[in-house]
């Protein structure tokens, strides 16, 4: 077997006991995360397996009672948390609340609602004890880590999506097991009681992170997206970074640059490590040494899954390297997982341990054969020794295979991850391969000087600016690239199985400002109208990327107007557009095979009088402009089976009885997005909140 084959299997006849561990507790957490009131029948379960364990020695017996009591574990935490149990009533809670309320994270200020938003503990409710978290809104002064308010207001379940591709925010808090929304009354501002309730290691660490930002930010004032880009390197911030400079570093696939992952945390523990052997420290003294700047780097970066794996790996390396036992990076990588997973089961659905994982794993397996395999081409004879080659010829041989590791790493790193992005944010990046071998060698270079503008700080603080202003340069020349990459035609691309074997259909998304429709026919897309830049953002472009599009073949808008134009600017700039089309608020009938759809965009009595008299089998009706409404008359002249509109709650509770004879009416605000989907003789019509209709078609 040849030195290549053996290097490629070697990571698989390591043992790696954990592997199967990580392997069983995530079968179990995702067995049980759909039913996990069923945690004690789970929990009985493993009794059985306990029992065996003791008795027998068998792999299979470990795996299996590892599987049972990971599901007990993740429906025990999510089944027991207060705010999961009070979510379940909060429907039918009405009433407002006096709430005492302990702030967990820095307030992030709405200044157009002139409210703060925070992740907050409800210790009290009506002056009865209370333990669970909540997303607050809350009006008043300014609030801090720590502090403990009184406000008054309600509970609510967190808004959820209503459209295809739109973020699901009730999704996301319940995967940080956060159940429940409180708003404070508006005209009530919260009330702060006390300061510095909080742990007191996380309010040291949130001083120490403004500290060290206002460090990296030192001189460069003047300049907001260098400093923004800088503190995003070095310390992974998120939260204050720009959503312009986040989509560039999204689009070329450089974006876990911002995610303090393992490429951070590695810097830091070498660091260590590298001082400790200046030192001549004895060689037990190592994980002592690297486990308090790993954790404190760790805490500093918010405990984001992608740190907190890479620290967790680092200090059982380094407990393996003090005790002098042998390291097996897999089974390492494993017990990290497992470990986390044993912290909080909801981690597994995180998209930053999901992508750590895959692409570290990965890298274990496949860098080196791959990498290997790209060299071949430059390799040397096998039985001429190096020393005898000229120097110029040693320094391109040693060049061509630090290029092809670089290669090969960033190849397996966009390969493990591609299938979990495409998942998730349906969209991948082409040039992130050679954005990255262009962009990291620099990135890992301002983190250097981030560092030495940290530690240089207080003893010679004149020369932090003279290494900022070097990093800004270093920086300057990464947006560049960056920017140049994105120039690239079809430097990202919008994939989804949604797209593969569509049949004709129209989609109406739920906007509030104004009817938004994707139409599908015959291979091809047309949408009509975009709306206004914030629900473009929020709605419009997340729904045409989860639908897999790049290119519209044309582009009806309907009204006219400065926000409607600097909409329609932003969709050039995310899609190809072949045509576009404006127009006034005439009807825009469609055929779906047999079927007939009219969309107005606007109903009036004028539009109204103006149409055929013909049965149209679905009518999409947009906003009404007028104070009377004349559905009534169109349904008498068009006979429709189904009528979409936006609704009303008088019109909603008006004609949502069961028993109404046809049409059938469906409301945006109520179902969410609606599709209608011709299918042979059927035009199958669902909403986003999973109601379907089916239609048959008629002899014309």
């Amino acid at each position: 077997m040849t030195r290549e084959t053996q290097s490629f299997h070697a990571p698989f006849r390591q043992r790696a006991p954990c592997a199967g561990l990580l392997l069983s507790a995530l079968i179990g957490i995702l067995l049980s995360d759909a039913q996990p009131g069923c945690w004690i029948i789970w929990a009985l379960a493993s009794i059985f397996p306990a029992v065996l364990v003791c008795k027998i020695n068998s792999s299979l017996l470990a795996y299996t009672l590892i599987l049972l009591l990971f599901a007990s574990w993740h429906g025990y935490q999510i089944a027991t948390n207060p705010g999961y149990q009070r979510s379940l009533q909060t429907i039918s809670d009405t009433a407002e609340h006096t709430v005492t309320l302990l702030v967990q994270t820095e307030p992030k200020v709405d200044e157009y609602l002139s409210t703060q938003r925070f992740i907050a503990l409800v210790t009290c409710i009506d002056n009865y004890p209370s333990d669970f978290q909540v997303s607050a809104e809350c009006p008043g002064e300014s609030f801090a880590y720590g502090d403990e308010l009184i406000a008054q207001g309600k509970f609510s379940l967190p808004w959820t999506a209503k459209n295809p591709g739109e973020f699901d925010y009730r999704a996301y808090l319940k995967r940080k097991n956060i159940y429940l929304s409180f708003r404070s009354h508006h005209g009530l501002p919260a009330e702060i009681i006390a300061h510095d309730k909080g742990n007191p290691f996380f309010a040291a660490v949130v001083i120490l992170r403004h500290r060290l930002a206002n460090i990296l930010q030192e001189g460069l004032q003047d300049d907001a997206e260098v400093a923004q880009t800088i503190q995003g390197l070095v310390l992974g911030a998120r939260a204050e970074t720009s959503s312009e400079l986040k989509k560039l570093f999204e689009e070329t696939g450089t974006i876990h640059l911002f995610a303090a992952s393992g490429l951070q945390v590695s810097l830091f523990a070498g660091l260590a490590w590298n001082a400790m052997r200046y030192v001549r420290l004895p060689r037990r003294w190592t994980a002592l040494g690297i486990l308090p700047i790993a954790a404190s780097y760790c805490a500093i970066t918010g405990f984001y899954p992608a740190t907190v794996r890479a620290t967790v790996t680092a200090i059982l390396l380094a407990i393996g390297y003090s005790l002098e036992r042998p390291i097996a990076m897999v089974n390492s990588i494993c017990a990290a997982g497992v470990l986390i997973l044993l912290h909080d089961t909801q981690e597994l659905f995180q998209t930053g341990f999901q992508l750590s994982f895959a692409a570290v794993l990965a890298i274990i397996v496949a860098v080196r054969p791959l990498g290997q395999l790209l060299f071949r081409p430059f390799r040397a004879d096998p039985f001429l020794p190096l020393q005898l080659l000229r120097p110029s010829q040693r320094f391109c041989f040693k060049s061509a295979q630090r290029a092809c590791e670089a290669l090969s790493l960033c190849i397996v790193c966009w390969a493990a991850t591609l299938p979990i992005l495409a998942l998730h944010e349906h969209r991948i990046s082409l040039v992130a391969v050679f954005a990255n071998m262009a962009v990291v060698p620099l990135a890992s270079l301002v983190m250097l000087l981030g560092v030495a503008a940290i530690v240089s700080a207080t003893p010679f603080g004149g020369i932090v600016v003279c290494i900022n202003n070097t990093s800004w340069l270093i920086t300057k020349i990464i947006l560049m690239i960056l920017r140049a990459a994105i120039m690239l035609p079809c430097h990202a691309v919008n994939v989804s199985p949604a797209n593969v074997c569509q049949n004709d259909r129209v989609t109406i998304l739920c906007e509030a400002s104004e009817l938004v429709l994707h139409v599908h026919e015959k291979n091809h897309d047309w949408l009509v109208n975009t709306g206004k830049p914030s629900q473009w953002a929020r709605i419009t472009e997340p729904y045409l990327q989860s639908q897999g599009i790049n290119r519209l073949e044309k582009v009806i808008l309907s009204r006219s107007g400065p926000l409607r134009t600097e909409t329609f600017e932003r969709a050039r700039r995310s899609f190809k557009i072949d045509e576009s089309v404006s127009t006034d608020t005439s009807p825009i009938p469609i055929q779906l095979g047999k079927f007939r759809v009219l969309i107005l965009p606007e109903l009036n009595e004028e539009v109204v009088s103006a149409l055929a008299k013909q049965h149209v089998d679905l009518v999409c009706c947009g906003p009404v402009r007028t104070r009377r409404t004349p559905r009534d008359l169109l349904v008498a002249k068009i006979t429709p089976d189904v009528v979409v509109s936006s609704g009303t709650k008088t019109e909603i509770a008006a004609n949502s009885k069961p028993d109404r004879a046809s049409p059938r009416y469906l409301y945006l605000k109520q179902d969410g997005a609606i599709t209608a989907e011709q299918n042979g003789d059927n035009l199958f019509v669902h909403t986003f909140s999973g109601t379907e209709l089916r239609l048959t078609a008629r002899k014309r």
